[in-house]
């Protein structure tokens, strides 16, 4: 596949193909490209394809059009991508697809940030358009710089707030992908050395809703914010009143289910052992179920729990 107009020279795609035609018939391609540019193949919006659940609606659409006794199989590997404005180096794609299913069998690229992410999973016809389930490993040397990327929109508050460690991040995860829901489950995360683990929920159908519950050793805030989460708190605009005041239900607010434990929790200059954080904010308000310190700068305190 070359360009229309030779003028700009080069070859885009190159590769073999196989088709049998039997009773059952069955093609296989095998692809590689040195660049292509998806900005300008499938426009400006390439990188919002997934968030804005466009790969569902093409994988049910392709689920749709293959014929019964037809099996497909392709591979395609492109050393420069370009998406979102983004170069990714050594992009692979490999999937076997029927009428049944779209199997993912390797989804794996670069991402800005000195960030590898390797996905496999399956495409499936669901009851309300297709789904996808399967499992998600990803990498960074610069969390803050791939989180800027991922939701460019909120790109002025990432660099306003998150100006201290960049974060070293692993993660292992579950991942189910309805065209109402996105759920990360049984996740394993690494973040600047310290391990935890997650679950995380987010539902789209009628009122948006966030379901969090974190587990981790130690949440260092004042280090990713390099001090500028006490600048705030010292003009009395961001404190542990002030965040859980947020989550108070306003008529756009989305509902949020929060379970959080820490063995050690920094903030504002200030450290807190053996967090437990268990609240819901919905139509109803705000519920503060349980909110459990055991010590914050070396001195005990007493529990609170069933705050309404």
């Amino acid at each position: 596949i070359s360009p229309v107009d030779i003028q700009e020279g080069g070859t885009l795609v190159s590769g073999t193909a196989r088709v049998a035609l039997d009773r059952h018939i069955s093609a296989s391609a095998d692809l590689s490209a040195v660049s292509l540019d998806l900005d300008e193949l499938a426009g400006a919006r390439a990188r919002n394809l997934l968030r804005e659940g466009g790969v569902l609606s093409l994988a049910g659409g392709l689920l749709a059009l293959i014929p019964e006794d037809v099996s497909l199989s392709a591979a395609m590997r492109v050393t420069s991508l370009t998406i979102g404005g983004e170069r990714l180096d050594n992009a692979a794609v490999v999937v076997d697809a029927d009428r049944n299913a779209i199997r993912l069998k390797e989804l794996s690229t670069s991402l800005p940030g000195r960030s590898r992410v390797l996905y496999e999973g399956v495409f499936f016809p669901g009851t309300a358009g297709a789904e996808v389930a399967g499992s998600l490993a990803l990498e960074s040397g610069d969390l803050r710089q791939l989180s800027a990327w991922i939701w460019p929109e909120a790109k002025p508050s990432i660099e306003r707030l998150w100006t201290g460690s960049r974060g070293q991040f692993k993660m292992q995860t579950d991942l189910n992908i309805t065209p109402s829901r996105l759920r990360f489950s049984k996740t394993d995360y690494e973040l600047d050395g310290e391990r935890g683990t997650a679950e995380l929920t987010l539902t789209s159908g009628g009122r948006t809703a966030v379901d969090l519950r974190l587990d981790a050793g130690r949440l260092d805030f004042d280090g990713l914010s390099g001090g500028s989460l006490s600048a705030l708190a010292g003009a009395g605009t961001f404190d542990l009143a002030g965040m859980i005041g947020r989550l108070v239900p306003r008529g756009d607010a989305a509902d949020v289910k929060l379970a959080l434990k820490a063995r050690e929790l920094r903030l504002n200059g200030v450290t807190a052992s053996d967090v437990a954080l268990d609240l819901a904010s919905g139509v109803t308000g705000l519920d503060l179920r349980t909110l459990e310190i055991g010590s914050v700068g070396g001195a005990f305190t007493r529990p609170v729990r069933t705050i309404q």
